[in-house]
């Protein structure tokens, strides 16, 4: 496997994968440990970053920070890896009445205004019905997430990187300066394991909340959006060849990776209400994220294993919070930087689990 890494890494999610070229950008190895029959909630991700939070048209939780670290984080991701999965977007929120325009003038004369078009957009494709015009997000962007996973999964096995197998916790081994995985040596294990967190022995006191989301792939003969999301009661994205994710979904039971009938209705329905024309369902797909009750990110070292470290709870925005919190993670580990109280573990009560 050459030589050992400094950092173990449990997961291949967008977390574990955007962890893991943050820690390589450093000039650190790393050995990622991944099962690739493990559907995470990333493979299905809609990959959108978004400074906005359509609704109640406000910033999202750290818009200023994050998004301009994720679009340029990824674009560099693409020189390493030799691909193309980023692209600059808009997302435009089609109004249902003149009420909602007027609404997001107000909200365009705010702070969140240098995101936001002042004015209505009109020129959407004939399959919508939006005779009061759409609301423009203009610094917006899109990962194909699939593929951005895809090819960062090569480039860590093409360098010895990559170690395909389900993380064994009976294989490890802690002690106060290192961790040994079965012949791996390295300073520390960092837990990128989604809502399977819910099942490790370590870290499971955290208040995860996790919820199963289902989205479609439709293809909408003639329809054609380029470069622009649209937000009406679903997101419809534009992947190419008359193709278009359609989601989200939001379910707190049944949590696994099988589509439901139930879901798939609601997302029809949803975009029957949307578009006026035909369509053609291609593919269904569901995952489960990994989201904390406070709806903020898991980072930190473990309370009794300071070489046990997790990242995890990215929730619905992985794509966009990730760049900036790996960074983060990465800084606290190399510099001593302290970790925000929003996203440190420690501001969770320690409970003492069983270790088998």
């Amino acid at each position: 496997m050459g030589a050992e890494p400094r950092y173990i890494i449990a997961g291949q999610g967008i977390a574990g994968t955007v962890l893991a070229l943050t820690l390589l950008n450093k000039g650190h190895r790393v050995m990622v440990v991944d099962d690739p029959r493990f559907s995470s909630c990333s493979s299905v991700a809609a990959g959108n970053i978004n400074p906005i939070l359509l609704r109640r048209l406000v910033k999202t939780w750290k818009a200023d920070e994050v998004v301009p670290f994720a679009l340029d984080f990824y674009p560099q991701c693409e020189k390493l890896l030799g691909a193309s999965f980023f692209r600059h977007m808009q997302i435009l929120r089609v109004f249902g009445e003149e009420q909602e325009q007027l609404f997001w003038k107000k909200a365009a004369a705010h702070a969140q205004g240098k995101y936001l078009s002042s004015e209505p957009v009109f020129d959407l494709p004939a399959q919508f019905s939006a005779s009061c015009g759409a609301g423009m997000v203009h610094t917006a962007a899109n990962v194909n997430v699939k593929t951005f996973l895809a090819v960062a999964r090569k480039f860590l096995a093409d360098k010895s990187m990559l170690l395909e197998e389900e993380f064994d916790f009976g294989s490890l081994e802690l002690s106060t300066k290192a961790v040994r995985y079965k012949k791996l040596l390295a300073e520390k294990l960092i837990l990128c394991q989604g809502w399977k967190a819910l099942d490790n022995p370590y870290f499971s006191w955290l208040p995860f909340h996790p919820a199963k989301g289902e989205t479609l792939i439709v293809r909408i003969k003639g329809m054609e959006l380029k470069e622009r999301i649209v937000q009406k009661g679903v997101f419809i994205l534009p992947l190419g060849n008359e193709l278009f994710k359609v989601g989200a979904t939001y379910a707190w039971d049944n949590l696994d990776d099988l589509p439901t009938e139930k879901a798939k209705a609601e997302l029809e329905q949803k975009l029957n209400a949307a578009i006026t024309s035909h369509y053609e369902v291609v593919e269904h797909s569901a995952g489960v994220r990994p989201a904390v009750r406070d709806r903020r990110p898991l980072l930190g070292i473990h309370p009794e294993h300071p070489s046990l470290a997790i990242f995890n709870g990215l929730g619905t925005k992985g794509v966009m919070l990730a760049p900036y919190f790996a960074a983060q993670l990465v800084s606290f580990f190399e510099e001593g930087i302290a970790l925000g109280d929003e996203v440190s573990i420690n501001r969770f009560e320690y409970i003492k689990q069983p270790v088998a």
